[in-house]
């Protein structure tokens, strides 16, 4: 039974003893999917090639074939260095150390801090490893440090930037270094 209230004012007030239904907007939860199935397509990779470059990264094309692993990533471009989409330097050509012509202190930072980050996390591996069971195996030699970077080069950078960030690396504990290079279609 309803009772209305207040109907000299135009508002209907319903009583409380009624059970009202709510509707679903079905188009508005079908929208809301769409997206999200685009979303998550588009972020999907099956492949650890993810690159944090810029826009203005335009990098060289080879014919190999070798897939690369999830490491470091260095990216520089004619006046820039990123790291995972972070500026870490700009503009790179007037850059200049006194101590060291070779050496980027900014870069050389930023791999020190991400060579503690990773030996940290092996340390905490292996300790949790450990603390599971005495029958855990003890960590393979062939895991260990190695110090692996990726650098995605622009393909306009002088040999002579390329060689400064080749030395940078190494000097911070980098010594495997491979450069990114897009696959060209034969």
């Amino acid at each position: 039974m309803r009772r209305l209230t207040s109907m000299q004012q135009g508002k209907r007030v319903w009583r409380r003893d009624e059970p009202q239904e709510g509707q679903l907007n079905l188009t508005s939860m079908v929208d809301v999917l769409t997206i999200l199935l685009i979303f998550l397509l588009m972020s999907y990779s099956a492949d650890p090639k993810l690159f944090y470059a810029g826009a203005d990264l335009i990098m060289p094309k080879s014919y190999a074939r070798e897939s690369i692993k999830r490491t470091v990533q260095v990216a520089v471009t004619e006046d820039r260095v990123l790291h995972d989409g972070q500026e870490i330097l700009f503009d790179l050509p007037s850059y200049t150390t006194t101590e060291d012509h070779l050496n980027i202190d900014a870069l050389a930072a930023m791999l020190e801090v991400k060579k503690l980050e990773i030996q940290r996390r092996e340390a905490a591996e292996r300790a949790k490893a450990r603390a599971a069971g005495a029958s855990a195996p003890e960590p393979d030699p062939s895991e260990a440090w190695k110090g692996e970077v990726i650098i995605q080069g622009d393909k306009n950078i002088t040999f002579n930037t390329l060689k400064r960030i080749m030395y940078t690396a190494d000097r911070a504990g980098f010594p495997i270094q491979s450069l990114a290079l897009l696959a060209k279609t034969q």
